[in-house]
């Protein structure tokens, strides 16, 4: 329902700078006619006759339309009203529910009492709820069937009365609607005193002799909003009138100009074409000739009888000259049927009744051919009288002028080629549209696309320097101003941008064996999804998800041995491969091998936050024992099995030691690394010693001394202690807190310097 409004509210302001209009608030319903009769009222086959019952214009109606609660309420799913299921002036929802007590209950009423009744229910809570009304006009026509000889009948056979009580049924005769008869108000001494019926029998809105305060008609109450896009539209009526015609507030009458039930129109609400030849509703999206005097070519051609009063059937013969000519560029016309010439009634005026501000040049109100035949009546077809609105019958061999109708024009439909997805460099956008009239506004940066975004001309070609995904916006609008609903495309264009690296043996020279390790690097902004290994540079392993180790066999014998890996990014795109060399010497036999190991250690001794994970290689094949607490490793000690983390509680030092031994005996000397484990036990902005953080030398104040200390360390002038590395590592900052990453550098200078200035806080 809310995007249905916000359409509606989009309309209203087409007529500002950078807004633009939908194809219609609304979609006319079909009036469900299906068969077809000739001039004389005798059935015949529709094929090739124009009548409504070949056509069938508009929505198409549900199977079933109606759904029928529980609660003494029925559900009318085409337009999303909900009506009293008790339909003649309810005194109760449901057969031996409590009465309402309301006055006049199942009987007929004058229009005033009618009003007053409605309100009864409210205050009753008729059928659960209290937001019941008359119907207007429009939504009480709407429930017409134009397929049966008397509407009543079909829905009293849809779910509407109760059985056997005749009076809970739709009535064959005059209902009430909430909308004045206002088409002479304009006139003097004219009033609106008198209020639309609509027959249920005749489904007729007769010429209005109905008198407020006179005549009784039935009451049928609704409720609701609807939510269909077939759902009513305004009558027009924005006033209200009392039970004499005299002009009245309208709070609380419960009259249509205080309801003002149904779609909104459009501002303006109709749009011509250049030539002011045709014009579109922006109601309904229908297309009207501006001349409503039975239009046609230039010259008279054979059976188009062009700017005469025609009978019915000679109405559907010049229909089909106009096509045969394409009348206006056109060969889609037809004569309209019963709700569509229905639609353009503007009820709060007349003479002629149509809305404000129209293109057309019927400036009294003619009577014009529907194309629906009255059932009731097969020799008669319905007719609109555009003097005030209303809906009736006429013979079909009368004469009448002709106003064809054609549409609903909807917008061009707006095509995006390639289909979205992944593209590798660039990709080449084309949008094409069904009309070659219509202009496209795009935007390519996800920002939204209206009227002043940019008109697409030509294939726009996305070629980013780093991958990036773009979110392609576009409509278009048709010549005649119809707008199609914004689209959008998503291309992300892939850039390999795979930075890759390997070292054999943490980067030795040589190895006595073949079996080695290697240590990998890889980035990409897509991130790195596999890798493959290879001696040769053509025969590569299988793919495996990336890791940072991976053990390895150089090809045999002895000499220089290249390892070659292939990374591929997350998106799937290879990057050509990386190569990394190491000697391979292994003893020969009989020769001692003398020479000792070497271990190197990865990452670099220093100051790491919260952990750090150690991993140890040698250079060949070898033992490596190592301690983490300072003692001097020896060959008891443990042997190294893989990376190991060093982790504290508190900020800890740990001193490894270690050394390597080879399968000939060969031992290297003790090795150590000293690591600093800093573990982060400030609480707010003061530490747990009560030193504020960034305060390196302990005066409790972060000032421009604490900054100049921390340029000194971060740029090698100065080692820190570890008091120091405990106050001075305050960057990053995450979410306005320090965050420390294990590491005096510039970064922490600066944030010192924002603190001692005033320029962040923590």
């Amino acid at each position: 329902m809310l995007n249905r409004f916000v359409h509606i509210f989009i309309i209203g302001l087409l007529a500002l700078p950078g807004l633009a209009a939908p194809a219609g608030a609304v979609q006319l319903p079909a009036t469900n006619q299906t068969t077809c009769f000739d001039a004389n009222g005798i059935q015949r086959a529709c094929t090739g006759t124009g009548e409504d019952g070949e056509k069938q214009a508009g929505v198409k109606w549900p199977t079933p339309r109606f759904d029928v609660k529980n609660d003494g309420t029925v559900k009318d799913k085409l337009t999303g009203l909900t009506w009293s299921r008790h339909a003649n002036a309810p005194d109760r929802s449901l057969p031996g529910g409590q009465p309402n007590n309301c006055p006049n209950a199942e009987s007929d009423m004058l229009w005033v009492d009618a009003l007053d009744f409605i309100k009864c229910l409210n205050t009753s809570k008729h059928a659960g709820s209290s937001d019941w009304r008359l119907p207007n006009l429009n939504e009480l026509e709407s429930i017409m069937h134009a397929g049966f000889a008397e509407t009543s009948t079909y829905l009293n056979a849809n779910g509407f009365g109760f059985g056997a009580d005749p009076t809970s049924q739709v009535q064959a005769g005059q209902y009430w609607t909430a909308t004045s008869d206002a088409s002479a108000v304009d006139l003097p001494g004219q009033s609106a005193a008198a209020a639309w019926e609509i027959d249920l029998f005749t489904a007729d809105s007769p010429l209005s002799s109905t008198l407020k305060n006179e005549k009784k008609n039935r009451v049928w109450p609704v409720r609701g909003v609807s939510t269909e896009q077939a759902g009513p539209w305004r009558t027009g009526q924005t006033l209200c009138f009392n039970d004499v015609g005299d002009p009245r507030p309208c709070a609380l009458t419960g009259e249509d100009g205080e309801k003002l039930a149904g779609a909104a129109w459009p501002v303006p609400r109709f749009k011509t074409s250049a030539g002011a030849t045709i014009a579109v509703d922006g109601l309904t999206g229908l297309i009207w000739p501006t001349d409503t005097q039975t239009p046609g070519p230039a010259a008279n051609l054979p059976g188009c009888n062009t700017g005469t009063n025609l009978t019915w059937q000679e109405a559907l013969d010049h229909v089909a000259c106009l096509n045969a000519n394409k009348f206006l560029g056109r060969r889609d016309w037809r004569l309209p049927n019963s709700k569509e010439l229905h639609s353009l009634a503007d009820y709060s005026r007349g003479n002629p009744a149509l809305p404000a501000g129209h293109p057309f040049n019927d400036q009294a109100g003619n009577k014009y051919w529907s194309a629906t035949t009255d059932l009731s009546m097969p020799a008669y077809a319905r007719v609109v009288s555009m003097s005030d609105g209303s809906l009736s019958s006429a013979v079909k061999a009368g004469a009448l002028p002709v106003w064809p109708v054609s549409g609903p024009d909807l917008p061009s439909v707006t095509t995006a080629s390639p289909n979205p997805g992944i593209y590798s460099g660039s990709v080449t956008v084309t949008l094409t549209t069904s009309e070659k009239e219509s202009k496209i506004y795009v935007t390519t940066e996800g920002t939204p696309v209206s009227t002043s975004s940019p008109v697409y001309s030509a294939p726009i070609v996305l070629k980013p320097t780093a991958t990036t995904t773009y979110n392609v916006q576009f409509f278009s609008v048709s010549s005649m101003g119809m707008v199609e609903e914004v689209k959008s495309a998503s291309y992300t264009v892939h850039v390999n941008d795979l930075t890759g690296s390997m070292m054999i043996n943490a980067g030795a020279q040589q190895t006595s064996t073949p079996d080695v390790t290697l240590t990998l690097a890889a980035k990409s902004s897509a991130g790195v999804g596999t890798m493959q290994f290879s001696n040769d540079g053509v025969n590569f392993s299988a793919p495996e998800k990336f890791a940072t180790t991976r053990s390895w066999t150089l090809s045999s014998g002895d000499g220089p041995k290249t390892v070659h890996v292939k990374f591929t990014d997350g998106l799937g795109s290879a990057f050509a491969p990386v190569a990394a060399t190491i000697t391979l010497n292994t003893p020969s036999p009989g020769t001692a091998d003398t020479t000792a190991p070497a271990t190197i250690v990865t990452p670099a001794p220093g100051t790491y936050s919260d952990r750090v994970t150690v991993t140890l290689m040698a250079n060949e094949a070898a033992t490596i024992h190592y301690t983490t607490n300072g003692t001097t490793p020896t060959a008891s000690s443990p042997v190294y099995a893989g990376s190991f983390e060093l982790a504290a509680s508190a900020t800890t030092m740990f001193n490894v030691q270690y050394f390597a031994v080879d399968p000939a005996g060969n031992s290297e000397q003790v090795k150590s690394a000293i690591f600093t484990v800093y573990v982060s036990d400030l609480t707010g902005t003061t530490s747990a010693a009560g030193v504020s953080n960034g305060d390196l030398n302990g005066d409790k104040t972060v000032d421009l001394r604490d900054a100049l200390r921390a340029m000194q360390i971060a740029i090698g002038l100065s080692s820190p202690t570890l008091d120091e590395m405990v106050r001075g590592d305050v960057a990053p900052l995450l979410n306005g807190k320090p965050r420390p990453d294990g590491k005096i550098d510039i970064a922490d200078a600066m944030i010192m310097l924002q603190r001692s200035l005033g320029l962040v806080a923590w």
